[in-house]
């Protein structure tokens, strides 16, 4: 059994009520969630330390296509969480990572922790989503819509990723090899990248077949484009509420 790695990075050197982010990289314009939360706080100065959480980053270092269980990639991050030097008073996710905060959320009791849950534009991968992702990938590397190939997104989790992932290497191949020959540190990019996507949709994934029971609760924020985002998770930490904010009970 793979032993999935799981770290938790610190952002900022406050100590009051820490947060954790469950965050995405989110390639330019946009910005991870991590970093608008950074920004709030600096701004202003609320003093919470802020932590951050990146599965795919995680998965992303580990050299396996197989597609860990939800309670695996919990039970694991938990062990982390409980090590902090203060227990988070709020865990914020970013659109699937709310799948993995509200399973954090329904195993933290059991150590006497019970965090807030605040979910950035929260979504449940579904086999569309899968789909629709994979083939975005596919088409950032190059391949045209002629070329996609018939994956049978009935089939088990597994079977998908082994299939999705073989594919995209056989496209960044085909791609490599038609352009002058690439230098060592253009060859690691392309494996970082292709290593990147992998770890993505294995997440996805994970979040579409998860089983485990998870705590519904907490504040969904959307409107996400706003630029006040940052001030209005901490609002909901602080347990203010905002006109565009939902209770999920």
């Amino acid at each position: 059994m793979t032993a999935w790695p799981t770290a938790i990075v610190r952002l900022t050197a406050q100590s009051k009520e820490p947060i954790l982010v469950v965050d995405f990289f989110r390639p330019p314009p946009s910005r991870p969630l991590g970093n608008v939360l950074v920004e709030a706080v600096e701004r202003t100065r609320r003093g919470h330390a802020l932590y951050r959480l990146d599965v795919v980053g995680d998965l992303a270092s580990c050299d396996t296509e197989e597609v860990p269980k939800l309670e695996t990639l919990v039970a694991g991050y938990v062990e982390q969480i409980v090590r902090l030097d203060s227990p988070p008073v709020a865990l914020v996710s970013d659109c699937a990572g709310a799948v993995l905060v509200d399973g954090l959320a329904a195993k933290l009791p059991t150590y006497g922790c019970h965090p807030a849950t605040i979910r950035v534009a929260p979504a449940r991968p579904s086999r569309l989503t899968l789909r629709m992702e994979f083939e975005r990938l596919l088409h950032g590397l190059g391949a045209a819509l002629e070329e996609l190939p018939d994956v049978d997104f009935t089939s088990d989790p597994q079977a998908m990723l082994v299939t999705m992932v073989d594919r995209l290497r056989q496209v960044a191949r085909q791609q490599t090899t038609s352009r002058p020959r690439q230098n060592p540190i253009q060859e690691r990019i392309i494996e970082d990248l292709l290593a990147r996507q992998r770890a993505w949709l294995s997440y996805l994934l994970t979040a579409e077949s998860a089983t485990m029971p998870v705590r519904r609760t907490g504040v969904d924020l959307e409107d996400t484009e706003r630029p006040d985002l940052g001030d209005r998770i901490l609002q909901a930490v602080g347990g203010t509420s905002d006109p565009c904010e939902t209770s999920a009970r």
